[in-house]
Formats: C-alpha cells, structure tokens, sequence
C-alpha cells in the first residue's frame, strides 16, 4: 500500500484566533494596520468644529426677541391700543445676539443688549365698508418702552388742555368832565361843563367844532326871539375868580346882527351884575372887552340882591346873556364864543 504523504495544514492566520478570542469574550485585538504620526493624532483628538453652531445662537437670540414682541402685543390688546382692522408693521433690528455669534459681521454701531423695535399703525378702514383710496392715513401710536426685565412700561399720559376762563375787562364810565379853574380862564370849551338855560326858552348853548378860535370846540349859541317886546336868553355856569378882576373877555363869532353880549357876576354880598362885553355887530371873529365898573352907564345893570352901589370881590362868573337889539326884533340866528377870560386889568 502506497502511503500518502500527511498533508500539511496551514496555521490559521492571527485575524482568525482575534476572531475567535473576540468571540470568546476575551477582547479585541488592535488590527495591524500603519503606525499614525504624532501630529496627525493630536488633530483627530481635538473637537470637530461645527459649522452650524453661530447658526443656534442666532434662532435662539430670535426667539427671545419673539417673546418680548408678543408680551408687548399682548399689553398693547390688554389697553385696547390696537383696534380692530389696524395694521401693524413690526420691524425687528437684533444686535449683539450673544456670544458664539461666530461668522456673524460686528455693526458698525456699538452693540446694544435691547432689541429695537419699530412700530407703524395705520388707520382702520372707512366706516361703512368704503374702500380707502391713496395714501391711507396713519395715526401715531406711543409704543411702550420694554425694560430688561420684559415688563411693558406704559407711556406718560397726555395732559389733556383745559380752557382757562378770560376775565373781559369792564368799560367803567367816567364821569363829565369838570371844567377847570386855571387862573384868567373861565371857559375855554374844551371841556365844556354843564350849562343851564334859564327861564326864557329862547335858544341854546352846546360844544361845537364848526368855529373854532383856539383849540378844538368853541361855545354854539343858538337862538331865536319871537316876540317884538324884550327877548334874552341865559345859560348859567357858576365859577368862582380869583383875586379882584377888572375885566372880562370872549372871542366872539359874529352874525352882525347887533344884539347884546353880557356876563353877568355876582359878589360875596350876593348881589349880581350885568357887565356888557359890546354888541354883536361884527362878522367872523372878534375880540369883545367888558370892564367891572358900577358907574358906567346901561347896559351895566344891578340884576338882582341886595344893591349897596359897589363890587364886594371875591366874585364868581355866573352867566352869559344875549339880549335883543332892538326890543321889537324878531328872528335867530347863531354866535360862537370861544376864550372867556378875565384879567386885573382892562386889556
């Protein structure tokens, strides 16, 4: 019998028996593989650097940004600010969203930690269901400030204007003027006083500007006889003269008709006078002089009071007459009388 040579079984390779100690539970062994250089070691030990970590950073700043937003919406429909069929524009701008921000670009202004928030409201539709047309009217509207802590501060009031009640001042009334006494004045009719008529109805004496002398009114002496016996007219304004006159004057607008001008005066005995200034025979005006003697002829006259022959001073001006001339005269007319004045001595 011819024998076979044994055949020779190949040892089995070291992957096997690794196979075979891994299946036993005794631990893997290192698979044969090139040694690593240091340097290459060190850089796989390092952590992989994530591209997408900036990214988280960014959603979670705009998240927090969201919630703030909607706490100031809810505060804002809680006060009613936001009415029904408004439009809201709500612009974000986020800066210095934290750190990690990575690629992000830095703004150009400094960072700031609070989200800037801008807000536009504009008006609600026309009533009625119309259609706006054009640019729509916008209201402003105060958007509360948001503080770190997220709570809404609610804006300052409007002080609302309150009308303030005007007292109108109340025209008082000024009484007449009251002639005054300046020395040698007796009337200058620029404030003309009151002047009383006396018992004869036959004219009036009121301030006029229609002739003028000096200054701005004159004395208007109107009158009328109309009877053919002795007609006069009185107007009465007692003022008192001082020292011891001598003389009375007036500037006297005539008419030429020649009647009388008299003053008559009275003295502390009480007697009254009559001093003649002339007759009115002149037209236009004219200076008439009456002088205070009790010895010249008519028309000087006692008029009244006791009569002891003289002048007892300090004597008054009472009155200033126009008597007709002639008695059987009958008609009107008018004078003015402007500067009745009176002096020590017959000028």
């Amino acid at each position: 019998m011819r024998h076979e040579p044994p055949a020779v079984v190949a040892a089995p390779s070291r992957s096997l028996s690794r196979d075979s100690k891994s299946r036993d539970g005794q631990g893997e062994m290192p698979s044969p593989r090139s040694p690593t250089p240091p340097g290459l070691r060190d850089s796989l030990r390092s952590p992989v650097r994530r591209k997408g970590q900036p990214l988280v950073w960014i959603l979670v700043g705009v998240v927090g940004v969201l919630a703030v937003v909607l706490a100031v919406l809810l505060a804002l429909v809680l006060r009613g600010d936001l009415k029904e069929g408004s439009v809201a524009a709500i612009t974000l701008v986020v800066t210095n969203p934290g750190p990690g921000s990575g690629d992000i670009e830095t703004p150009a202004s400094p960072p700031s930690s609070q989200p800037i928030i801008t807000q536009v409201v504009t008006s609600s539709p026309a009533e009625g269901g119309g259609t706006l047309t054009g640019q729509p009217p916008t209201t402003d509207v105060t958007i509360p400030t948001v503080e770190q802590s997220g709570t809404p501060v609610p804006p300052s009031p409007t002080p609302t204007p309150s009308a303030t009640a005007t007292n109108t001042a109340t025209p008082t009334k000024r009484p007449p003027p009251t002639p005054t006494n300046e020395p040698g004045v007796i009337a200058d009719f620029e404030r003309f006083g009151t002047w009383k008529r006396g018992d004869q109805p036959n004219g009036s004496f009121t301030q006029s500007a229609a002739q003028v002398h000096q200054g701005s009114y004159a004395g208007q002496l109107d009158y009328h006889f109309d009877t053919d016996g002795n007609d006069f007219v009185v107007f009465v304004q007692a003022r008192p003269l001082t020292g011891q006159p001598t003389s009375i004057t007036a500037w006297v607008y005539g008419d030429g008709s020649g009647h009388f001008l008299n003053v008559w005066i009275k003295d502390q005995a009480g007697q009254v006078w009559q001093v003649p200034l002339g007759r009115v025979s002149h037209t236009g005006w004219q200076q008439m002089v009456g002088v205070l003697d009790v010895n010249q002829p008519w028309p000087w006259a006692h008029i009244s009071g006791p009569d002891n022959g003289a002048i007892d001073y300090p004597v008054s001006f009472y009155s200033l007459v126009l008597d007709d001339a002639p008695d059987s005269f009958t008609g009107g007319s008018t004078i003015y009388v402007d500067e009745l004045r009176y002096g020590e001595s017959q000028p």
